[in-house]
């Protein structure tokens, strides 16, 4: 049986001959890796973190010492407040309810 032409052809292309032949499909390959790597893709940027949560709320002020609530119906805070801003007549006046405990 005779083989073709073609088949002989095909036996004669020798594997240089292959590679000249290839070459321009080999040059837009190595093209493409040579950017990738020059030119790695534009990554996205991670999303910024979230803000952190608020602080809680201050805690409430401490009450005030029973002496200065309430004596009798007095509001004895308020009387202290509206007192001088005189050391020894508020000594006076923080004195007087303590005794009176």
């Amino acid at each position: 049986m005779g083989t073709s032409s073609a088949a002989r052809v095909a036996a004669k292309i020798t594997p240089a001959a292959a590679v000249m032949n290839m070459q321009g499909s080999i040059n837009r390959l190595t093209d493409a890796i040579e950017k990738s790597l020059a030119h790695p893709l534009e990554m996205v940027p991670p999303p910024p973190p979230p803000p952190p949560p608020p602080p809680p709320p201050p805690p409430p002020p401490p009450p005030a010492p029973p002496t200065m609530i309430s004596r009798g119906g007095e509001n004895n805070l308020a009387a202290y407040v509206e007192l001088e801003d005189d050391f020894e007549m508020r000594r006076a006046f923080i004195s007087g309810l303590l005794m009176s405990t």
